[in-house]
Order: structure tokens, then C-alpha cells, then sequence
């Protein structure tokens, strides 16, 4: 990744320099330049996750020598996120969207669920302008809070990125926080309105660490709500939402990597029955698979048993396309043990 960070400004790929690609593709295609993926940058959250990715090594190895190596590229990302990043200097980081984005070949919904219509208000209409997606404020938060980590270890003034964490904390907390349905808004539109709905990217935030632990019992409940909770992992949209569908691609189905995330997220706020309870899904639905193998994600139906029986439920209603083997999916089930 560090090899093929940004080093200029390339409309057509969404280059920047500092920017960490979202896909590299081999073949006749993106040699001759009729797709973009030579490599394309369309992705608002792998710089933020590339500078966690190296702290999480070094916390694994205890080798900070590859913290030192990488050191240019990882300052260079921390200043992708602060400047073009946050393009509009209000502390968020955010991509174009389906309105402005211009790219032609590339993505209009560049956070995870980069699906053109995963991005929507309460009544259906799909957010349009820069987009500042919740999780990777998140991610950010975490990336802010690694970085303060390396310059505390290389012996050097950690304090304005232990600052810049704070202030994103609690900047975040108090924009994107909805009292009313006791989670976090999936993403601020171009107009910074917040889209209120239901949505899991929200588990997300516990992962990173961003939520304060004051109001994380109140997201936790939220989670595990009917409206979220599948019996099979939580739905990328809650089932009340104008646009849920258990059977499309973001807007109600169930991915097991997403799930997994927010189970790491518990784990950190100190929820063990609730870990233990999405462990215990996630391992179920790979062993309904003929292959024991998680799909890249399943329809977000309600888990229930089949007539007769008590001991098993049915299997979960397969996304027809889903791929299979999926790298992040077998992640998820290493990742759930360690928990």
C-alpha cells in the first residue's frame, strides 16, 4: 500500500497525494486505460485504515521498525486527511458524491458500502454532495490516536495528535448523535444534514473508539434492537428505513466482516454477552454454508427455525452473488476467536 500511495493530483483515478489506493486491477482493461483501476484512489477510508493497520501491526510484533521505515507515508496520508480530505476545513473528512463526483468511471459512494443508492435520508432520497460517512470520522479518530502513539515512541511531541483526536471526539459526538433514535447518524450530506437512519455503521464506531463510553450502553441496545438485529449479524439498515431491503446489496442485508467489526467494538467497551452472541451467529451461519464458508454477505431476513425443530435454524436466504471465499469474511471468523 505504501508503494502505491498518491503522489499527485489524478482526476480520472482520484488520486492525491497521501491517498491510499482502493483497488489495483491487472489486464487489458487498466492497461489501456478504459477502467481506472491502474490503481483507482476512489476510497474516502484506506488512508485513515492504513496508518491503523500499522499500528496494529507494531502492537502485534512489538517491531516498531517497520513504523520507521514507513514513516513518510504514513505522515504523508495523516496530511491527505487533514487537507484534501477535509476539503472544507470543518474537521470531517468526506468524498464527492453522486452529484459532484466527476470521475465518470469510478465510484459515487466511496465509503464501504459503495453502492450508488447505500447513502440515504429518513424518506428515501439519496444524500447528495460531499459526504462525511460516520465510521470514517471513526477511522480517523483511531488513525489520529496511532499517530499520537508513534510520536510518543519515536520520542517526539505526541500532543497535537492526541489534541486533534479529542476534538474530533467530541466535535463528532455532538453533530452526529440522534437522542431520539439512540445512534449515530449514517453520514452528513453535502448541506451537513444528517442522514437519520438506522444503520450499522454506527457498531462500527465502537470499534474505533470514538464513541463515549457514557453513551455506548444506550448504542449497544440500539444495535440489538429488532430493527437491527438479524439473528444473524446486523443489518446494514434497519428494517423501518424507506429504503430497506433484506435482499439488496447495503440496504438491509447482513455482512459477517461488519458484524465482526462491531463484535471487536463490544469486546473494547467491556459487552461480553453481546461478543459472545455474534460469535456465536457468525460461526452459525458458516456452518450452514455446504462449504463451511461465510458469504460475502447474506439477506437480512429474520433468523428463524424451521417447523419442527429447536436445535438448528434454517439457513440464512443467500445474496445470489455474493463471492465466495472472501478474504475479509474468513478475517472476520479468525478475528471473532480472539475476541
Amino acid at each position: 500500500l505504501a508503494r502505491y500511495q498518491g503522489k499527485t493530483y489524478d482526476e480520472a483515478r482520484a488520486e492525491a497525494p497521501g491517498k491510499i489506493m482502493h483497488e489495483l486491477r491487472f489486464g487489458e482493461l487498466a492497461r489501456t486505460g478504459q477502467t481506472p483501476h491502474s490503481p483507482y484512489y476512489g476510497t474516502v477510508d484506506a488512508t485513515a485504515l492504513f496508518v491503523t493497520l500499522l499500528y496494529e501491526v507494531w502492537q502485534q510484533t512489538g517491531d516498531f521498525s517497520l513504523v520507521e521505515e514507513l514513516r513518510a507515508n504514513w505522515e504523508a496520508a495523516l496530511r491527505w486527511l487533514q487537507e484534501d480530505g477535509d476539503a472544507d476545513g470543518d474537521g470531517f473528512v468526506e468524498f464527492q458524491g453522486i452529484d459532484d463526483y466527476e470521475g465518470g468511471r469510478g465510484l459515487s459512494v466511496q465509503s464501504w458500502k459503495d453502492s450508488h443508492d447505500s447513502m440515504s435520508h429518513a424518506d428515501g432520497s439519496l444524500a447528495r454532495g460531499a459526504l462525511a460517512v460516520s465510521e470514517v470520522q471513526g477511522y480517523t479518530y483511531a488513525a489520529y490516536r496511532a499517530a499520537a502513539a508513534f510520536y510518543d515512541e519515536l520520542g517526539e511531541d505526541s500532543s497535537p495528535y492526541t489534541n486533534k483526536a479529542d476534538a474530533l471526539k467530541a466535535k463528532f459526538h455532538e453533530t452526529y448523535w440522534l437522542d431520539d433514535m439512540q445512534t449515530y447518524a449514517m453520514a452528513l450530506d453535502g448541506e451537513k444534514r444528517p442522514l437519520e437512519v438506522h444503520n450499522s455503521d454506527a457498531g462500527q464506531l465502537l470499534w474505533t473508539g470514538i464513541v463515549p463510553k457514557e453513551v455506548a450502553p444506550k448504542l449497544v441496545r440500539t444495535l440489538f434492537s429488532n430493527e437491527n438485529w438479524s439473528g444473524w449479524g446486523i443489518r446494514t439498515l434497519g428494517t423501518g428505513e424507506k429504503r430497506y431491503n433484506p435482499i439488496s446489496y447495503h440496504n438491509g442485508s447482513v455482512w459477517s466482516h461488519d458484524t465482526a467489526l462491531i463484535a471487536g467494538g463490544l469486546a473494547r467497551y467491556g459487552f461480553e454477552e453481546e461478543v459472545a452472541k455474534i460469535r456465536e451467529a457468525t460461526f452459525d451461519l458458516a456452518a450452514s454454508q455446504a462449504d463451511k464458508r461465510l458469504p460475502e454477505l447474506v439477506a437480512g431476513y429474520e433468523r428463524t427455525l424451521p417447523e419442527g425443530r429447536s436445535e438448528a435454524s434454517a439457513p440464512p436466504v443467500p445474496y445470489p452473488v455474493a463471492c465466495r471465499p472472501q478474504a475479509w469474511d474468513a478475517a472476520a471468523l479468525l478475528y471473532l476467536l480472539e475476541l
